[in-house]
């Protein structure tokens, strides 16, 4: 197999967020892995959960480079209810 350096990749190429950690993390494992579907899933579900929590983030007013541990803990009780598929209202 090719071994591929990541900045030979992104000199060729624009590549998004979620396609440039793939690129880094190739480079880092000197080649190519086995299970590269999952990797990649894996990457695109960790950015997706970083957007829901900074848009929940920006619902609940709390900035996202300030956030305290109420913050953390509104965000973890979002989440768990989405989980659960119950409605949860926002706090007036």
């Amino acid at each position: 197999m090719t071994k591929v350096d990541s900045r030979v990749v992104k000199k060729s190429i624009s590549l998004s967020r979620v396609v440039s950690v793939w690129a880094d993390g190739l480079a880092a494992k000197k080649g190519f892995g086995t299970n590269f579907s999952a990797y990649i899933a894996d990457l695109i579900r960790r950015d997706k959960e970083r957007e829901d929590e900074l848009q929940l983030s920006r619902i609940f007013g709390v900035s996202s480079s300030k956030k305290s541990k109420a913050a953390d803990a509104i965000v973890g009780v979002v989440q768990q209810a989405a989980r659960e598929k119950t409605f949860v209202s926002r706090p007036r």
